[in-house]
């Protein structure tokens, strides 16, 4: 019997001789078993994503605007538990290794000593997550790094530009690095968007001239956390930044038009301006969740992770208002 989601695409295709439809759906299908099941944040829910679709495309009533809800579909880009897993692996494995081999100019000519430097250097970073997003411990145990006396406390560093004056956090953790003569820190972060969050963290940290080498990464960059982290990067000279995945811009949809963008984005960024009322439940865009059609600071992005929805990924996808059911609800820190 075939469900009502296939009646509707194989109507869809028929009357437009569109086939994209079908590709979709057959994409989406494949990934819904492969890796939607795995997703955070509805877990607690006796709920398949085949329901959760067809209840996501029912926020709107028009045939078109369900076409173009689906259509949506087709740009969204969503990373599950073995590919974190990869990204976990890639970064230490690569980007922390390659990272020290510079700043502690280690020679391969006698590999066998290289390679016990090289482990040596890595037992004496410090690793510590920016946010709560970053599942640290995942992290260390994924790449089976062994604890050593300052690597068991990994605090987050989100927020610690923001203390009060008695700054209980900073002197914590610069408490941690005077007792273990820490001179190298890694501060990972799943996903950046805006760079906002980080940018804050990683000036403070900088600014306060340590003779600490610095290195931070993001697993996923977007286009603006690049362009911000390498302008910090260039302003410190111990600060390093690698992200595992840079995304380009031709993977967001911009608030304006833009020559080189995907087709279906003229289409989408006109739907969801319009719905948006619909969306976050009467709010206008502003400083108040979910912030504009196009998420936190106008990012536009299509990303889920297992974990949870980005701010910076399009509402439609994920916010939860008394007027909009999401596909991915987003499990929000606010």
């Amino acid at each position: 019997m075939n469900s009502r989601i296939e009646i509707l695409v194989n109507q869809w295709a028929s009357e437009t001789l569109d086939e994209s439809y079908r590709e979709i759906h057959a994409q989406i299908r494949f990934l819904s078993k492969e890796l939607f099941h795995d997703y955070e944040p509805i877990q607690g829910q006796a709920i398949n994503f085949n329901t959760r679709l067809e209840n996501w495309l029912d926020n709107v009533s028009s045939d078109s605007d369900k076409k173009n809800l689906f259509k949506i579909l087709s740009h969204l880009f969503y990373i599950g538990i073995s590919e974190f897993n990869t990204l976990y692996r890639v970064a230490y494995n690569e980007l922390i290794a390659k990272w020290l081999i510079d700043i502690e100019n280690i020679s391969f000519n006698d590999f066998s000593n290289a390679k016990s430097e090289l482990n040596q250097a890595l037992k004496d970073c410090w690793i510590c997550p920016i946010t709560d997003s970053l599942n640290i411990n995942s992290f260390f145990h994924v790449n089976n790094i062994p604890s050593t006396a300052w690597n068991e406390m990994r605090p987050q560093w989100y927020g610690i530009n923001e203390e009060g004056p008695d700054q209980p956090k900073w002197n914590s953790n610069l408490q941690h690095i005077n007792n273990h003569n820490i001179n190298k820190i890694i501060l990972i972060e799943d996903f950046v968007g805006s760079g906002s969050q980080i940018e804050g963290v990683v000036k403070f940290l900088m600014e306060k001239d340590l003779d600490i080498e610095v290195l931070v990464i993001p697993l996923i960059n977007c286009p603006k956390g690049i362009e911000k982290l390498n302008q910090l990067s260039r302003k410190f000279e111990k600060l390093s930044y690698k992200a595992v995945i840079e995304l380009s811009e031709s993977s967001f949809i911009s608030t304006s038009p833009k020559a080189d963008e995907h087709l279906d984005f003229i289409t989408i960024r006109e739907f969801i301006n319009r719905i948006y009322d619909l969306t976050s439940g009467g709010l206008v865009p502003g400083n108040k969740i979910p912030y504009s059609p196009f998420g936190y600071r106008d990012t536009g992005g299509f990303l889920i992770s297992y974990s949870n929805a980005p701010d910076n990924t399009i509402p439609v996808l994920h916010c939860t208002s008394k007027t909009w059911v999401p596909l991915f609800p987003r499990h929000s820190r606010n």
